[in-house]
C-alpha cells in the first residue's frame, strides 16, 4: 500500500525491535476434561475448558464445526486414539471425538494471539491411529491475508505419538490453528499435545497489561467507555492526548473486545487492529491502510458528536508518545452497541420455553424504554413465555396453567395455556417508547396439528398500563385449560376468580391495586373471548382497574 497508519508504524517498530525472544510450551495440563459424548460439540455443552486463550470457533456449538476437547487416558473408542497423553502418559491432551456424525465434521482449535516479531518455529506431537483417520493440518495467519496451510499429514501413522518437527512460522504470524477432518466415524480420533513456539516475545500465560484512560491517551463515549442505545442516538466521542501534534489514530472494530488482549510493554491492544473488520475512525479505511495528510496534527484534543450506527463493536485510540516504554500510548477500550428502534423482533421460541428482553439493550432490536412499572414495581427486564403470558422476575416452562400458580408464583399478565409456537404461528416483541408489546400471532393449541388458531397482544407500557389486546380465535380451540388475566403472584392479594365475559362493556371496574384479576377455565379458552370481547385492559398495570371491551 502507498501509505501506512502512523499508529501502526509505531507498533511495528516495537514489534521488530524486542529486547529478547523466548519459548512457549502448552502441555494442556491446565485444561479440564468434560463429556465424552459424541453428541456434544463445544465446551458450553460438553463442560470442558481449554487453557487460557486457546479457543474453539463461534460456530462450534451449532454443529457447523466441532471443538477439540481435553482428555486423559484412552479415548472412549477402543480402536483409535492414544492410551494417554504425550507429556507423562497420565496428563491431559486435546483430541477430536469422531464417533457419531463427528466423522463428517471439521474440528478447529486456535492458539492465543501470537507475537513473533522475526518469525519462529512451531513444534507439537500428534497421534493419528485408526482405520478412519483423515487429515490433520496446521494453518497460520499473519497481519495481512487469510489463513494459510503450513503443515499437514493424512492417514493413520500408528499407535505412537509422532513429532511434527520444526514447522517454520513467518515474521508477523498472529495465530495458528489445528484443523482435523476425520476419514469416517468412530475409528478416526486425532490428538495433539505439547505445542511449542520459538521466537515468542510475550507468552499468553503472562496477563496482558490493563488499559485505562490517562493523559497520554484517553477515549470516551458519552463520558464513559460503554455505549448501549438505539440507532441514531447521539454519541459524543472525545479523544485527548498530551502528545499534541504527534500522530494518532482511533481503531473502530465491528467485533467484540479480544478475549485475550495482545500485550505490549505497559498496555495492550484490546481490539484486533489487524482485522479486516477494523477501520480508522478518521478515514473509514483499514487501520493498516492509507493516512490522510495531517492526521493527528493539531487535532488534540477533539470532541465530535455522531449518530449511533446500527452495529456493535469496540474502539481503542493510540498516540505516538516518546515517553512511553513502547513508544505508543493506548487508551482504554470502548464498546458500543446500538439496535434498531423499529421492530418487531421475532422470537424463535421452542415449545415450553421463554426468553427475556432487557430494556435499553440492542439485541438486535432496541427497546428504548428504560423500564416498565408492574404493580408499582419498576422492572428493567421482562420474560416472554412461549405458553402465552409475560412475566416478571423470572420466566417459566410450565404447560399446565392453573390459577394456583398464578396466585403463588411470579408476577404476570396474559393468557397462560399450552401453545405450540415452535410449529405454528409466531411470537414477536415490538418496542414502544414507554414499554413493550408482545404479539402472539396465529399460535395454536398444543398437540392438535394446528387447531385453535389464536392471536392476541400483551402490552405493558406507561401509556396503556397492562393489557391483553386484539384477541381473535378461529373457534376450533379444544379442551386445553387456560388462565387469563393479571396477578402479582406471591406478592399480591387475591379476592377470587372472575369471568371477564360478565364485565364486557360495563366500563372500568375497581379493586385494590394489589389485587389479581384471574379467570381460570379448565376446559378451554375464557368464556366469550374473541366473540363478546377482544380486550382486557388494566390501566394501572395492577389490580386497581379493569376494562373489558
Amino acid at each position: 500500500m502507498a501509505h501506512r497508519s502512523h499508529l501502526l508504524i509505531v507498533v511495528l517498530v516495537l514489534w521488530l525491535s524486542p529486547a529478547s525472544f523466548g519459548q512457549y510450551t502448552e502441555s494442556f495440563e491446565s485444561a479440564v476434561p468434560g463429556s465424552s459424548a459424541s453428541d456434544v460439540y463445544c465446551a458450553a455443552t460438553g463442560g470442558w475448558t481449554t487453557p487460557p486463550c486457546w479457543h474453539e470457533t463461534l460456530e462450534a456449538c451449532t454443529g457447523v464445526n466441532r471443538a477439540w476437547r481435553p482428555w486423559t487416558g484412552a479415548t472412549p473408542s477402543p480402536t483409535t486414539g492414544p492410551s494417554g497423553d504425550h507429556t507423562s502418559g497420565t496428563g491431559v491432551y486435546m483430541y477430536c471425538e469422531s464417533s457419531g456424525n463427528g466423522g463428517t465434521a471439521t474440528f478447529v482449535l486456535t492458539s492465543p494471539a501470537l507475537q513473533l516479531p522475526v518469525g519462529g518455529n512451531l513444534r507439537f506431537f500428534y497421534h493419528l491411529d485408526g482405520p478412519a483417520i483423515g487429515t490433520l493440518a496446521v494453518e497460520a495467519v499473519g497481519r495481512v491475508g487469510g489463513w494459510a496451510q503450513i503443515w499437514s499429514v493424512s492417514g493413520s501413522v500408528g499407535s505412537a505419538w509422532m513429532d511434527s518437527g520444526l514447522v517454520p512460522l513467518a515474521s508477523g504470524t498472529r495465530a495458528v490453528r489445528f484443523i482435523y477432518t476425520p476419514g469416517g466415524p468412530i475409528e478416526g480420533d486425532a490428538a495433539i499435545d505439547d505445542v511449542t513456539l520459538d521466537g515468542w516475545s510475550g507468552p499468553p500465560s503472562t496477563p496482558a497489561p490493563t488499559n485505562a484512560n490517562h493523559a497520554a491517551a484517553s477515549l470516551t463515549l458519552n463520558g464513559t467507555t460503554t455505549f448501549v442505545g438505539c440507532q441514531g442516538d447521539p454519541v459524543v466521542l472525545e479523544f485527548s492526548s498530551t502528545s499534541v501534534g504527534l500522530p494518532h489514530d482511533i481503531a473502530v472494530s465491528r467485533e467484540p473486545l479480544l478475549a485475550c488482549p495482545i500485550p505490549l510493554v505497559d498496555d495492550s491492544f484490546e481490539i484486533d487492529v489487524f482485522s479486516a473488520l477494523t477501520s480508522s475512525f478518521h478515514t473509514g479505511g483499514p487501520v493498516t491502510g492509507s493516512l490522510p495528510v495531517g492526521l493527528g496534527v493539531g487535532a488534540n484534543p477533539f470532541t465530535v458528536t455522531v449518530n449511533a450506527p446500527l452495529a456493535s463493536g469496540s474502539l481503542q485510540a493510540g498516540a505516538a508518545d516518546p515517553a512511553d516504554p513502547d513508544g505508543v500510548a493506548l487508551s482504554a477500550a470502548c464498546t458500543f452497541a446500538a439496535g434498531s428502534p423499529v421492530g418487531p423482533l421475532v422470537l424463535n421460541l421452542l415449545d415450553d420455553n421463554f426468553t427475556s428482553i432487557v430494556f435499553g439493550a440492542p439485541s438486535p432490536v432496541c427497546f428504548p424504554a428504560t423500564s416498565v412499572t408492574f404493580y408499582g414495581t419498576s422492572y428493567t427486564e421482562v420474560f416472554i413465555n412461549s405458553n402465552g403470558d409475560v412475566s416478571f422476575t423470572m420466566g417459566h416452562m410450565d404447560f399446565t396453567a392453573t390459577a394456583g400458580e398464578w396466585l403463588s408464583l411470579m408476577p404476570r399478565v396474559g393468557m397462560g395455556t399450552d401453545l405450540e409456537p415452535n410449529m405454528f404461528g409466531t411470537i414477536s416483541a415490538q418496542p414502544l417508547s414507554d414499554g413493550i408489546v408482545v404479539n402472539y400471532q396465529n399460535v395454536t393449541e398444543w398437540g392438535t396439528g394446528g387447531m385453535g388458531v389464536t392471536s392476541y397482544d400483551v402490552e405493558v407500557s406507561a401509556t396503556t398500563g397492562a393489557a391483553i389486546l386484539n384477541f381473535i380465535t378461529d373457534g376450533t380451540w379444544g379442551f386445553t385449560p387456560t388462565v387469563t388475566g393479571i396477578s402479582n403472584g406471591s406478592l399480591g392479594t387475591h379476592p377470587g376468580l372472575v369471568t371477564f365475559d360478565t364485565f364486557a362493556g360495563a366500563g372500568p371496574l375497581t379493586a385494590l391495586p394489589t389485587d389479581s384479576w384471574i379467570e381460570e377455565n379448565i376446559s378451554g379458552q375464557p368464556i366469550g373471548i374473541g366473540t363478546n370481547y377482544n380486550n382486557v385492559i388494566f390501566s394501572g398495570a395492577d389490580g386497581s382497574t379493569v376494562t373489558v371491551n
